[in-house]
């Protein structure tokens, strides 16, 4: 029901109006196998990451989250993670590792709002 809320609140920054299943949550999990820094786009309410983090203790997560009251709740409830509430595109902006896997619930949009986005300065 939390994400629904977050859908009529903030559609544009909302990808779905159910947490991931917890067999999709695995299967996800499954595929970052050998990974030592894991980052998770869209991390909601977290289905996905305690997935994350409970078959890879020793990886590194970062979980991108644009929803401040997800971003807060993901913080409390993994203290080891870092935490982002900034758009995917700037967090993975110079990115050098190997990824296993991305995906996104609305991958056209995804792709035509990270293409839009200014990017920071930086100096």
């Amino acid at each position: 029901m939390q994400l629904l809320s977050h859908l009529i609140r903030a559609p544009a920054l909302t990808g779905a109006v159910a947490p991931s299943s917890q067999f999709l949550a695995r299967a996800m999990a499954d595929a970052a196998r050998g990974a030592g820094h894991i980052v998770e786009l869209g991390a909601g309410t977290g289905a996905v990451t305690r997935a994350l983090a409970r078959q890879h203790p020793d990886a590194t997560l970062t979980l991108v989250e644009l929803q401040p009251a997800l971003a807060r709740r993901l913080a409390r409830s993994f203290p080891q993670a870092r935490v982002v509430g900034q758009p995917a595109a700037w967090v993975l902006d110079g990115y050098e590792g190997d990824v296993a896997q991305a995906g996104t619930a609305r991958p056209a949009l995804a792709a035509q709002r990270a293409a839009s986005l200014p990017r920071p300065a930086l100096g």
